[in-house]
Parts: structure tokens; sequence; C-alpha cells
């Protein structure tokens, strides 16, 4: 759910003509493309992991990332507690960002969201288990998919982070052995 509402907010996609009414009310349809911000952030890189998240925004405007954190998270909260019938806050402290300003440190933070699962453990959640170890292709919740498959999908642009890398693919620069994250990445690193 957390990813189709980033999606609500971040794409182009404009909502669908099939829906159960013959046609949505036009204020409705104008504020709800009021509420993209395609035009204000593109989102390079994503992983939801069970306790956190990351991701990789490129900011237009000003206060895009602010808006869609906003929006994104006001919206999950909403959909959770009405799901699992509770109330209050959801997540421990608000969100933290980290300016990056280099090419290189873009390109690194992406490898580094992008293998986040592989560095997790098995863990178990009463009957069921999540392996999140094994390989960052075969994590779900993640936008490394994207990037092998060359395909800017509905949540990420791709673009940039491709024509970053400076020789072979993508895939060729994710297989290179992990770097010293403190070193490369400095103090961009929340942890």
């Amino acid at each position: 759910m957390f990813l189709k509402i980033l999606e609500n907010y971040s794409s182009v996609k404009k909502a669908t003509e099939d829906t159960i009414y013959k046609r949505e009310r036009p204020y409705l349809s104008k504020r709800r493309s009021e509420m993209k911000l395609n035009e204000e952030i593109e989102i390079l890189s994503y992983c939801l992991m069970p306790d956190h998240y990351h991701l990789l925004v490129w900011q237009k405007h000003e206060d895009g990332i602010t808006k869609l954190l906003r929006r994104v998270v006001t919206s999950y909260v909403m959909y959770f507690n009405q799901r699992f019938k509770r109330s209050g806050s959801l997540f421990e402290n608000v969100y933290r960002a980290v300016l990056v300003e280099d090419e290189q440190q873009i390109l690194e933070l992406s490898k580094y969201i992008h293998v986040n699962p592989v560095s997790r453990q098995v863990r178990r959640f009463g009957l069921v288990e999540t392996n999140s170890g094994i390989a960052p292709e075969y994590y779900m919740y993640s936008s490394y998919k994207n990037y092998l498959s060359g395909d800017d999908g509905p949540i990420i642009k791709t673009g940039k982070i491709k024509n970053l890398v400076k020789s072979g693919s993508y895939k060729d620069f994710m297989d290179l052995p992990k770097p010293n994250w403190e070193i490369i990445l400095g103090g961009l690193l929340l942890e």
C-alpha cells in the first residue's frame, strides 16, 4: 500500500476511466491532479524494509520532498489506522533527509539503498518469515528490478542514475565489491 500511495503522488499517470462511476466529478479530478508532485520531484530509487524505508529523491523545487513525504506518510498512516482499527502516530520520528551534491555519492547511495536488504537476516513474525538476505534482485520492495529490466516504473526514473555509471551496466556496478560506506558516503548515512 505504501508503494501505491507513493505512486499516486509521484507518477504522471492519470486516473483510469474504468471506475464504478460513469465519470469522476470534475472537482475531484482537479484536486487529484493538483496533488501530484511529478513536476516537483523524481524518485531515483527506493527500498522498503520491515522497520524503515529509503528514498533517493531528486528535488526540482524547494519543498518537493517535504510535500511528498507529508502526503505519503499521512495517507499511509490514515490507511493503516483505519485498516487495523487503531489511532495515533505510526512512525517514531519525523523523516530525516540529507542533501547529496556529489554525483559519485548519488551513485553509491543508490547502491547502498539497493543492497540494504542483503545485509538483513531472516526474521520471523508469527507465522510469517521474511527472507531478505539472498540477493537484491529478489527483494520485491525495491526499485532494483527496474534498473535490471531497464524500464522506468510508475514510481521511479532510472535515467539519471544509469547515466552516472561510467562503464558497463548498472548491474555490473552493483556486482562490484561493497565499498566502505563510511568513507564514500561520509555524513550521508543516518543510522
